[in-house]
């Protein structure tokens, strides 16, 4: 009997942190995905050189497009 309890408390457990992680998951994602796009579009233009940088970075800071 106590092994069907600790069966049945373990399965409840398991089932009640799939929700709970998939909002943690989720968070992460997003996150992840706003950091990537920041530092994404720093390092597509780094490669221009310094001046060519400066201006098309100043350039995305005053437009902001998502």
């Amino acid at each position: 009997m106590s092994a069907y309890l600790l069966a049945a408390h373990v399965a409840h457990a398991a089932h009640k942190s799939n929700e709970d992680s998939f909002i943690r998951y989720g968070l992460v994602l997003v996150i992840g995905i706003v950091i990537g796009r920041l530092t994404g579009r720093r390092a597509g233009l780094k490669h221009l050189g310094e001046a060519e940088f400066q201006t098309r970075w100043r350039n995305v800071r005053g437009v902001r497009r998502f």
